[in-house]
């Protein structure tokens, strides 16, 4: 009995200190906002330096992605990549940061996970980037959208089912003066960007820089500026756009405001918007089902995690939903683009795969089911950002894993409001 009584604190100090291991294991690459600026993407790296960095980028995938023990042997597409990056390296006669970037990104997209890539940090930006919003690109300094994208698209990774994914970042990622380097752009006195629009075709000289940050005041307002919501009386709807998935104390007062007035004036059809939702912390999804008049639910039919040389598998569970006295009982609909992403995907597959409500818009960026959850790491020489997904999630009807989340009305992002608005 004495020894009984002794095994136990013991077991509870080894548990202990196996949660600590795994939280420093599943951490100690994910040091984001710790990061150091890219060097310079003209700057010149010896053989040596590039070859570490190579090697870096490699077992970055190799000890932290799940693909290297999930039983898929995607791990062989990405050794043979790695092989052929190492070729590539020894076929320059002088290595810049820039030719690095090109070779890695390349050896990432061997993968095809969206969450899976390499990129630059503390680039500067378009200055003038607002001008580009009502437009879609159409050159940039005489070089054709169609040879952009062609390139764009062997640096920068998609799922293979949405890679359409890739034609609404290219626009995104011009708008950097890092990505316009990587695809053969001379930035060094400003772009122009020719762009088509509504009205017709417009020229726009642009210059690169670092925007001047917004304060915000003490209530954090101007800071979360991802969230708001508008009221159509006359078509009893409602519809709360959210275009990022952070959990905030801002966000959580703003659902409870949103689903009061939703309940004072007898609103019976609301809209989440998520056409600008690029993702974040799906825990967003939970605390907006709070206010959603149902029993249960589920977020995920389950998910992998990689944790060093083990992978925990872990099955889909049913949330019991904890009521808000606002719970919302009417219509519910998603609102999609090909932007959506990551957790602003989740958003909607929880509400379609949970029959909740209905999707209305275009195909979101990536699969239901595939890898996410993001390490960043930087090699030691060019300071080139590495995201490597160490999850993977499935979704909740896993009868679909093979196929993209199918809006229930697909139309075009644009009017995918109206549709809501004017459907019956």
């Amino acid at each position: 009995m004495k020894n009984k009584k002794l095994l136990i604190p013991i077991i509870a100090v080894l548990l202990l200190i196996v949660i600590i291991i795994v939280t420093v294991i599943l951490l100690s690459g994910n040091k984001y906002t710790d990061a150091q600026p890219t060097a310079s993407l003209n700057a010149v790296l010896t053989y040596e330096q590039a070859e570490e960095d190579l090697a870096f980028m490699y077992d970055a995938v190799k000890k932290n992605h799940p693909c290297y023990l999930d039983g898929s042997e995607l791990y062989k597409t990405f050794d043979i990549a790695y092989e052929k990056a190492k070729e590539k390296l020894k076929g320059y006669d002088i290595i810049t940061v820039r030719d690095l970037w090109e070779t890695g990104a390349e050896m990432y997209c061997s993968l095809k996970d969206g969450h899976t890539l390499i990129t630059f940090y503390n680039s500067k930006q378009i200055l003038e980037s607002e001008k580009l919003s009502d437009g879609e690109i159409i050159s940039v300094d005489g070089i054709e959208r169609a040879e952009l994208l062609s390139k764009f698209r062997c640096f920068f990774p998609c799922e293979p089912q949405v890679d359409f994914y890739a034609d609404y970042m290219l626009d995104e990622a011009l708008k950097l003066e890092s990505w316009n380097t990587l695809l053969g752009v001379d930035t060094s006195d400003g772009i122009t960007i020719v762009i088509g629009t509504e009205t017709g075709v417009e020229t726009l000289e642009c210059t690169f820089g670092y925007p001047e940050a917004t304060l915000s005041d003490d209530s954090g307002t101007a800071a979360e500026a991802f969230y708001s919501y508008e009221f159509y009386d006359d078509k009893s709807s409602a519809v709360f756009k959210l275009d990022k998935c952070e959990l905030t104390d801002g966000y959580k007062s703003a659902l409870e405001s949103f689903f009061k007035e939703v309940n004072e004036k007898g609103i019976t059809r609301v809209a989440v918007d998520l056409r600008e939702n690029g993702g974040g912390n799906s825990m967003v999804i939970n605390e907006f089902m709070k206010y959603i008049d149902i029993e249960s639910y589920c977020v995920f039919g389950g998910n992998i995690v990689r944790t060093g040389e083990n992978l925990i598998e872990n099955k889909g569970y049913v949330e019991k939903n904890k009521k808000s006295k606002y719970a919302f009982s009417g219509e519910l609909y998603a609102l999609t683009s090909n932007y959506t992403f990551s957790s602003g995907m989740d958003f909607a597959v929880t509400i379609s795969d949970n029959k909740i409500g209905k999707v209305i818009g275009e195909i979101p960026g990536n699969m239901p089911t595939s890898y996410g959850d993001k390490l960043y790491f930087q090699p030691p020489n060019s300071k080139l950002l590495c995201n490597v997904s160490y999850k993977k999630f499935y979704r909740v009807d896993r009868n679909k894993d093979d196929i993209p989340l199918i809006p229930d009305i697909e139309s075009d992002e644009k009017n995918a409001l109206d549709i809501f608005l004017n459907s019956d």
